[in-house]
């Protein structure tokens, strides 16, 4: 792989300071600290792929309690309690994984597409270092394994640390939802996620330059995309 194949995985998946809205802290020194035995045999091995690597982590985080309740966390906090939605287990994953070097993203969906209730779930990826991705979730399933983000499901996003542009048009006809800058749509890497050809039938009072990709759940129309 090129230097410049590499390099934006790096900047993206490796080197960003922060996850969220979590408290500062050094994270990296004590990951480090955590999982120095794992990190050393990384070290010794430069034939282990991300992808195997990732695997070896995994299985050394504290194992989640469902709950949530809890706010946003940063590595310390994570390690501590063990307690957490799937944001939370995500993020533990990629706290450990970037500071031992292994590229690992966050990934969600906004809206499952046959649950009435509103709501979606988030997963990681790890890079592969061949230009691919491979799914798994933080503290309970590894790369290769079945996990609840696998389901079907209609749109897939990538969590980014640099600012994407993904809404060239006036803000005001956007979910708020929907506005978030740091983000980018990876459905198509995901076979689970249908191709679906809609005709337009009908023509907004004001043109806004949008359509918007909806399912329906008990609040009405949830917009996806």
């Amino acid at each position: 792989m090129g230097e410049r194949t590499l390099f934006r995985p790096f900047c993206e998946l490796i080197l960003p300071y922060r996850i969220s809205t979590e408290p500062l802290e050094n994270w990296r020194e004590k990951a480090l600290a955590s999982f120095a035995d794992l990190y050393r045999s990384f070290l010794e091995n430069d034939t282990l792929s991300p992808v195997e690597a990732c695997v070896q982590l995994n299985r050394l985080l504290p194992r989640f309690r469902v709950d949530r309740d809890f706010p946003v966390m940063n590595f310390s906090q994570l390690m501590a309690s063990s307690r957490g939605n799937c944001d939370a287990m995500g993020s533990l994953a990629i706290f450990a994984m970037r500071a031992l070097g292994i590229p690992v993203a966050k990934e969600f969906t906004v809206q499952w597409p046959h649950k009435l209730s509103a709501g979606g779930h988030s997963w990681n990826s790890v890079y592969d270092g061949q230009g691919g991705y491979v799914s798994f979730m933080g503290t309970e399933a590894d790369p290769g394994e079945p996990h609840q983000g696998l389901g079907p499901k209609y749109k897939v996003f990538r969590q980014t640390f640099g600012r994407q542009i993904n809404l060239p048009l006036d803000r005001k006809h956007i979910s708020p939802r929907l506005q978030d800058k740091y983000f980018i749509d990876v459905s198509s890497e995901y076979p689970d996620c249908p191709d679906i050809v809609v005709p337009q039938r009908f023509s907004p009072s004001e043109p806004t330059g949008y359509a918007y990709l909806a399912i329906l759940t008990q609040n009405g129309w949830e917009p996806i995309a």
